[in-house]
């Protein structure tokens, strides 16, 4: 072949004009998307199991799962992610498997579980559709850092109600926590230890469910919340009462202070602190409203 064309160079030369014209011709019908589809291939459950430890979680309520999902046709892979208060379980599909049948024997496996804790909600089981990071929102120009963490977290939910979207995060900021740095000679004054104020701040700023009142015609959801969520709140938390009747608070016994979580998290536009929202879209739904 090489050598035909070594003796023939007009016939090189056509060829090469020819192979052009056909790349050319069927260059318009390329099909070209700036974010492709993919098909979906993962199944996930999630399991509420209110007021129970990560390890309770992982103990009660993942285990089961993964003993009863494990060996499910198609299966690929699965994990368990234990939290507070919740499992999620995630399967996923082996290439070319049906998604259909493989979410209905997820769902069967799942469904026939027995001997989740009673405290433990209904398990629910739903097909995860990939999603496509579409947009970067930056957010700048508000003086205080808590204003611009809260102010970025409301368009956060805002976005997050337009149809589409599938997955809104706020990064390129830290989020504030508050810090108490407790004076050892007022304690000891006091006779307290740093472990007796710590028990004070987690018995009396807590909250949690009571049950159901259940009444004639309906029912009411009860709830104790004494959750101390700003400094002032905290600092006038009640630790005990002294011996002239009055209380010792917090804030005459350790200072408290607003600090970022992580100070290493940071980003800026021309100088002022910014937001950054990420946006995704779901796949199979890709129109939104502006405002």
């Amino acid at each position: 072949m090489i050598s035909f064309f070594v003796r023939h160079p007009v016939a090189s030369n056509l060829m090469m004009v020819l192979l052009c014209i056909l790349g050319i011709g069927v260059l318009g019908n390329l099909e070209r998307e700036t974010f492709p589809e993919f098909t979906a291939s993962t199944v996930g459950a999630t399991v509420i199991y209110p007021r129970a430890s990560a390890r309770d979680v992982d103990e009660e309520i993942c285990s089961p799962l993964e003993s009863a999902l494990t060996g499910t046709n198609g299966l690929a892979e699965l994990t368990c992610l234990s939290t507070d208060g919740m499992a999620t379980p995630t399967a996923e599909l082996e290439e070319g498997g049906d998604l259909t049948l493989f979410f209905n024997d997820v769902f069967s496996a799942v469904s026939g579980i027995n001997d989740f804790p009673t405290d433990a909600e209904a398990p629910t089981v739903e097909i995860l559709a990939r999603s496509d990071l579409v947009a970067l929102v930056a957010v700048s120009g508000i003086s205080s850092k808590q204003g611009l963490i809260e102010y970025a977290d409301q368009l956060a939910d805002q976005l997050q109600a337009l149809p589409g979207v599938a997955d809104i995060s706020v990064s390129g900021i830290t989020d504030r926590e508050l810090q108490v740095v407790f004076d050892e000679d007022t304690l000891y004054r006091y006779g307290l230890s740093t472990r007796d104020i710590v028990d004070a701040i987690q018995a009396r700023s807590l909250s949690q469910p009571l049950g159901n009142a259940e009444l004639d015609e309906n029912s009411i959801v009860l709830r104790y919340a004494n959750t101390r969520r700003t400094k002032s709140d905290l600092e006038d938390l009640i630790v005990l009462p002294n011996s002239s009747g009055s209380f010792v608070r917090l804030r005459d016994l350790a200072e408290v202070r607003m600090m970022d979580t992580d100070e290493n998290v940071a980003s800026f536009i021309d100088g002022d602190q910014a937001a950054i929202i990420s946006v995704s879209e779901i796949q199979e739904g890709r129109q939104y409203s502006c405002f």
